[in-house]
C-alpha cells in the first residue's frame, strides 16, 4: 500500500514501523530512534524503514513530499538485515 505526504518545514510527521520512503520533491529531514545519526534525504533519494523503527520527519526550508509503502511481510527481514550489516561496515 501507498501513501503521499506532503510536509511542511513548520510541521512533524512520526512513521512506526516498516515502510519504505521516496522523496519526490524537496529535502527532508528524518531521525530513527535509537540510530545516532540524523539523515537527510533529496528528491530522489530512498530508505527503507526497519520494522522495529519509529521515525521523525520534517521537511527543510520548503515543502517536500515524498511517498511511503509499506513493506510486504516477507522480505522485511532481508532488508533488516542489509541494514544491519550496513550500519556495522560489513559489506563495504
Amino acid at each position: 500500500m501507498q501513501h503521499t505526504l506532503q510536509l511542511s518545514p513548520d510541521r512533524f510527521a512520526h512513521l512506526d514501523g516498516s515502510a519504505c520512503l521516496r522523496v519526490t520533491q524537496g529535502t527532508l529531514w528524518l531521525t530513527i530512534d535509537g540510530e545516532p545519526d540524523d539523515r537527510v534525504l533529496a528528491a530522489g533519494d530512498r530508505l527503507a524503514l526497519p520494522a522495529h523503527a519509529h521515525a521523525l520527519l520534517q521537511a527543510l526550508d520548503a515543502p517536500a513530499q515524498l511517498t511511503v509503502e509499506r513493506a510486504a511481510a516477507w522480505w522485511q527481514p532481508l532488508v533488516n538485515a542489509w541494514q544491519a550489516a550496513t550500519r556495522r561496515g560489513a559489506l563495504s
